[in-house]
C-alpha cells in the first residue's frame, strides 16, 4: 500500500475521528503541492539543453537538412543522443521541424531535421 493510498482511505473512513481524518486530508495537500512543483519545476538536464540549444540555433543554416550526427558535431563532438535531445527543444519551441523522409547517412537512413 502506499502512502497516498493509505491517507485516502483514512480521510475516507467515517469511522475515525474528525481530527485523524483532517490530518490524513492535510497531507494529500502536501503531497499533491510538492508533486504540482516538481511538475512544474524544470529539470538540470532540462534548463542545460535549453541552453545548450540557444548556442547551436546561430549556427543553423535555412534550408538544410541535419541528422543528430551531424548536430553532434557541430556542437563539439556530444553524443548524438544529446544532439537529439537539444533539437527536441527546438522542435518543442517551433524552431525546428523533424522532415518527413529519412535522410541517407552513414548507417542507412536516419531522421533529418531543419529549420522552420
Amino acid at each position: 500500500m502506499k502512502i497516498r493510498d493509505f491517507y485516502t482511505a483514512v480521510a475516507a473512513n467515517e469511522a475515525n475521528t474528525e481530527e485523524v481524518r483532517q490530518h490524513a486530508q492535510s497531507e494529500l495537500d502536501k503531497m499533491d503541492a510538492a508533486n504540482e512543483k516538481r511538475r512544474n519545476t524544470p529539470s538540470k538536464t532540462a534548463v542545460a539543453n535549453g541552453l545548450l540549444a540557444d548556442e547551436l540555433l546561430p549556427k543553423l543554416v535555412k534550408d538544410t537538412v541535419y541528422t543528430s550526427a551531424q548536430v553532434s558535431e557541430m556542437m563539439g563532438g556530444v553524443h548524438p543522443s544529446k544532439a537529439t535531445a537539444i533539437i527536441k527543444v527546438l522542435i518543442e519551441r517551433g524552431a525546428m521541424i523533424e522532415t518527413a523522409e529519412k535522410v541517407k547517412a552513414k548507417n542507412g537512413k536516419v531522421k533529418g531535421y531543419q529549420l522552420v
